[in-house]
């Protein structure tokens, strides 16, 4: 340690030298405090609301009208990956899924459709994200060229039973 009494004028010993150490280490704990603070802002997965925005905002993102904070935060926070991965199939893939999407298949130049569509069937059932936030995930990474259709899988289980009795046919539910 740095004795002062040696470094300072001999006006400043005694209550001047308290007073100049205590403003010192007053200004040292603020500026670590500050430091510290910035540095617990850096990380997206633990950041408050106002640091998180600043993140989107660095990052292209717009939070969308009502969505939650929880699925803004991981649009922001798989922005850089999704921009790497963006137009291929895989990297489409790989978006959907870091967002949260599960059970989804993706054809391309269905014979049914214009060469320029792609489909992606979802299942509702694995949904994560509103209809509003997977359009703003299509159209920020997908590819410029194309144009996405999703469309859901829905499936029911239906009984049907048929039976005929002298040319008439008869039709029922079956249990």
């Amino acid at each position: 340690m740095i004795e002062l009494r040696t470094l300072l004028p001999f006006w400043m010993a005694g209550t001047e030298l308290v007073k100049a150490a205590n403003a010192a280490k007053a200004f040292y704990v603020r500026s670590e405090n500050s430091l510290s603070e910035a540095v617990l802002q850096a990380s997206i997965a633990d950041c408050t609301e106002a640091a998180l925005a600043e993140h989107a905002r660095d990052r292209g993102i717009d939070r969308l009208p009502g969505e939650p904070v929880a699925q803004w935060r991981k649009r922001v926070q798989h922005a850089g990956t999704s921009a790497r991965e963006a137009g291929s199939l895989a990297g489409l893939k790989a978006i959907l899924t870091a967002h949260g999407l599960q059970g989804f298949t993706i054809t391309e130049r269905d014979p049914g459709q214009d060469w320029d569509v792609v489909l992606i069937e979802l299942d509702p059932t694995q949904l994560t994200l509103d209809s509003d936030s997977l359009n703003e995930v299509l159209h920020r990474w997908g590819r410029p060229c194309r144009r996405y259709a999703p469309s859901y899988k829905l499936t029911a289980s239906a009984g049907l039973l048929a039976s005929q009795d002298r040319g008439a046919f008869y039709f029922g539910s079956a249990s």
